[in-house]
């Protein structure tokens, strides 16, 4: 019986660059910040006035944004869609462009070739990427993902009681934004974020335009090796067992050392029960490896390390890929 030969086309290629383009057209609009500005129908001539830019420049630029389904277009006037005016413009609450402008930069593979010939170069300040920055950028993105919404959900789940008097710690917190709104729900809790020094400062920062500076703490250190202190009836690992540079078994028992009895862990990542090869998460991680930035725990790693330390899996809390993982102490080997 004769196979078939498969039907090869290029055509994959070039929609990746059509692709890379549409990107490169977003990533423009948003540095621009064109999108605050197409609130209302709006013609070229009045982006122009009110922007500085030229006339004639912004007349490509928005047909472009048009054809490519970012802004609506109507007899020359032009203004957001319904998604760009939520997520693009800075008049939102749910403004994300600060985010994605960031993330354009932290995992660009502009600078691949070189990395790859010149064996990469580690990162002289000890930290692999601009964590004070990104803390500052992902505030909006947090509540445009429902990683806020979701966060609070299990919290009522886990925390019945508004009333009780909780102490939170939140381990590399960055913005510290889930300590904030643990302490805005359950009125008589407190909390500490526990920071690298280079960005306790953008984290002091934005706890103070909540006005919680009273209730969450910043403390800084490096939560590779020192000890935690306190005990927590909730501690918060979001995305920081990645950078787990020494052992991560120790790193899961002082967080569990940390816990009062009946306390939880929630670990936040892309943390899959079974091991997978997902296209986007190897591509975010790239840049960083190639940088000097070492592998994160596989699944299995993190499994036996969660049991070493003794933490046993409550339920899991589903959110694409900020997805959580509820942990109390029970059984394993209660490392020393």
């Amino acid at each position: 019986m004769e196979t078939e030969t498969p039907v090869l086309s290029p055509g994959r290629y070039y929609k990746l660059l059509h692709q890379q383009r549409e990107a490169q057209l977003l990533l423009a609009a948003l540095r621009l910040d064109l999108f605050t500005c197409l609130g209302q129908w709006t013609v070229p001539a009045e982006l122009a006035a009110r922007t500085g830019y030229p006339e004639g420049q912004l007349v490509w630029v928005l047909e472009a944004l048009a054809a490519a389904g970012f802004v609506q277009e109507e007899g020359g006037r032009y203004r957001n869609t319904p998604d760009a005016a939520e997520y693009l413009s800075r008049s939102s609450r749910h403004c994300i462009g600060d985010a994605l402008l960031f993330r354009s930069r932290m995992t660009s593979l502009e600078q691949m070739d070189q990395l790859v010939a010149e064996g990469g170069v580690v990162p002289v300040s000890g930290l692999p990427y601009d964590f004070a920055g990104l803390a500052e950028a992902v505030v909006p993105e947090m509540y445009a993902t429902g990683r806020v919404e979701a966060f609070l959900r299990e919290m009522e789940t886990a925390f019945p009681g508004r009333e009780e008097p909780l102490k939170v710690l939140d381990v590399g917190g960055g913005s510290g934004l889930l300590a904030i709104e643990f302490v805005l729900r359950y009125p008589n809790s407190e909390a500490v974020v526990f920071e690298h020094p280079d960005v306790a400062e953008t984290t002091r920062q934005v706890i103070a335009r909540y006005g919680v500076q009273e209730r969450v703490r910043v403390r800084e250190g490096d939560f590779n090796r020192d000890r935690f202190g306190g005990q927590y009836e909730l501690v918060i690992a979001s995305g920081v067992l990645d950078f787990a540079g020494g052992n991560l078994t120790d790193l899961l028992c002082r967080m569990r050392e940390a816990l009062v009895p009946g306390g939880f862990l929630l670990v936040i990542g892309q943390y899959s029960q079974k091991e997978t090869r997902d296209s986007a998460a190897v591509l975010a991680w790239l840049s960083g490896r190639l940088g000097g930035l070492k592998a994160g725990p596989s699944a299995a790693v993190l499994e036996e390390a969660l049991h070493t330390a003794g933490l046993e899996l409550v339920r899991e809390l589903p959110n694409g890929p900020f997805s959580g993982y509820l942990y109390m102490p029970g059984g394993g080997k209660n490392h020393e």
